[in-house]
């Protein structure tokens, strides 16, 4: 769906920032694709081993090292699609008695 979004959109609109301080679609996708492992996986793994308190996700840091507004539209729609493959995959492959650990907790 993103990508048919991003298809029917001028290149420009999709690097342009709306604001200041806020970010271009392109940077929002490059949030995404940054995110999923250390937002995503690693908290359901650290709730599954009951750490606490959960680490800290600083999305401005995450985005920081990459300049997503100039990166190739296709290249991060891959990577996006490829980042959420393996999120599914990892969420796929956790035993289903777990998430009663995650309710209980």
């Amino acid at each position: 769906m993103i990508a048919a979004v991003f298809a029917a959109t001028d290149d420009a609109v999709l690097r342009q920032s709306p604001a200041e301080q806020e970010w271009s679609l392109l940077e929002i996708v490059g949030h995404l694709i940054v995110s999923d492992r250390p937002a995503f996986e690693d908290r359901i793994m650290a709730i599954l081993n009951g750490e606490r308190p959960l680490a800290r996700f600083d999305a401005q840091a995450a985005n920081a090292d990459r300049d997503f507004r100039a990166e190739s539209v296709d290249e991060l729609l891959g990577e996006l699609r490829a980042s959420r493959q393996r999120a599914a995959g990892f969420v796929g492959e956790l035993d289903p008695t777990i998430y009663m650990r995650i309710i209980l907790i």
